[in-house]
């Protein structure tokens, strides 16, 4: 295998994504990425998988060590141990992962909750008034809005898996492909415009919505972006957003 510390991040990247790796080379690649301090929890997680997968003699020591080398990135001691149990004795029963630990291959179709609109226009910023995002079933909002439990799993799904066949139709390749660079900055943008948008619109009506926003944001961000991508993350404030709403509701 190529000299690690010779690559730069996009090629780090690009090799963590192979799915030809023994368990030795995983290893190899996991501790790069230890020494480059890269934290990014779902790739992590990922490769960890993988690592284990690969591994001959899977052993839950060995294992447990390598999980605490990435700690608290990914979680401590009891993560550790639902990880393993996933792994082991359900998950190699699965082909090689394609994402971090996920339910099982008979997963429901996608939730469809709007049907295309007749103009969905875009904005001075090349975003469109409906998004990909919210025709797959990403709602927020005291009334219809999904969980934060089930709003972080459609977005982990959004972002790690082939989307729908009418989202390339009605999207063409706006979002790009999975676990893609181009796909994390467009779900990124499109919860910043909203931010922005809805804070100053109404915000006693949508001031749960642009929180629900925020922490979303913020959960991509730990979970995909930091350690992983190089593209600047949008900066908007949850202080900010809150003054604001403060401000207009005196």
């Amino acid at each position: 295998m190529k000299m690690l510390e010779s690559l730069n991040l996009a090629d780090l990247r690009e090799l963590s994504h192979r799915r030809d790796l023994d368990a030795d080379e995983w290893t190899v690649v996991l501790l790069e990425w230890r020494r480059r301090e890269l934290r990014a929890r779902a790739p992590v997680t990922m490769m960890l998988e993988r690592w284990l997968h690969a591994a001959k003699d899977k052993s839950y020591e060995r294992f447990r060590e390598m999980h605490r080398l990435f700690r608290p990135w990914v979680g401590q001691e009891a993560e550790a141990e639902a990880c393993w149990q996933w792994w082991t004795e359900e998950g190699l029963a699965r082909p090689a992962p394609a994402a971090s630990r996920r339910a099982p291959a008979n997963e429901p179709a996608w939730h469809i909750i709007a049907r295309p609109s007749e103009r969905n226009n875009r904005t001075a910023r090349g975003l469109r008034d409906e998004s990909a995002m919210h025709r797959c079933g990403y709602v927020v909002g005291d009334t219809h809005g999904l969980s934060l439990a089930a709003r972080h799993a459609l977005l982990d799904r959004f972002f790690t898996e082939p989307l729908p066949a009418f989202i390339k139709s009605e999207f063409g390749d706006e979002y790009g492909a999975p676990w893609s660079e181009k796909r994390l900055r467009r779900m990124a943008s499109m919860l910043e415009y909203n931010i922005e948008r809805f804070r100053r619109h109404d915000p006693a009506r949508f001031g749960a919505s642009v929180e629900a926003w925020q922490c979303d944001l913020d959960y991509l961000r730990a979970r995909y972006h930091d350690g992983w991508f190089p593209f600047p993350w949008p900066r908007v404030a949850v202080a900010e957003a809150l003054d604001v709403l403060e401000f207009e509701m005196a």
